[in-house]
C-alpha cells in the first residue's frame, strides 16, 4: 500500500474515548485501501445530546444515531481526490452497539470511521441494496485491518 501523503485528519475528543488502536493509522490504512489521494477529514466524538441535536437540526430526524457525516466535497460526482468531510461519532451509542453486536469498542469505532469515509466517497445506505453494498465494503475493510 502507498502512504497517504496528502490526506489530513483532525480528531477532536471533547468526549473522552479510550481506544486500543491508533485512529490516524487506521485512517491512513483506509485511504490507501480506498485509493484516496487528497482529503481533509475532521472527526469529532460527541456526547449523545449533541449528536441527537445535530441529527434533529441538520437532518430533521429526532432519533438517536451513532454517526453523522457531512460531505463538504465540492465535486458533485464521487471521486477519490479532493475529499472534504466532517464526521461526528457518538461514543455512547458506539459502546451500546458494540455490546449488542458482541464485539469490541475498537471494532465498532473502526466500523463507524469506515462508514463515514464511505459516505464521503458516495456510498449510501438508504435502500436495502445500497446498505448491503456499503456494509459489505465496511466489514471487509475493518476485517482486513485486523
Amino acid at each position: 500500500m502507498t502512504a497517504c501523503k496528502h490526506n489530513t485528519f483532525i480528531l477532536n475528543y471533547p468526549e473522552p474515548v479510550r481506544l486500543s488502536f491508533d485512529p490516524e493509522h487506521f485512517l491512513t490504512y483506509l485511504c490507501a485501501s480506498l485509493l484516496i489521494t487528497h482529503s481533509f477529514f475532521e472527526f469529532t466524538f460527541v456526547p449523545l445530546a449533541v449528536i441527537c441535536d445535530l441529527h434533529k437540526t441538520r437532518l430533521n430526524d429526532a432519533s438517536e444515531t451513532d454517526i453523522i457525516t457531512f460531505n463538504l466535497t465540492e465535486s458533485p460526482t464521487p471521486s477519490t481526490s479532493n475529499l472534504i468531510g466532517d464526521i461526528y461519532i457518538c461514543p455512547d451509542v458506539a459502546h451500546r452497539h458494540a455490546r449488542e453486536l458482541n464485539h469490541s469498542l475498537d471494532i465498532e469505532m473502526q466500523t463507524l470511521i469506515t462508514h463515514g469515509i464511505l459516505h464521503i466517497l458516495g456510498y449510501d445506505d438508504q435502500t436495502t441494496e445500497d446498505r448491503n453494498r456499503m456494509f459489505a465494503k465496511q466489514d471487509q475493510l475493518v476485517a482486513t485491518y485486523q
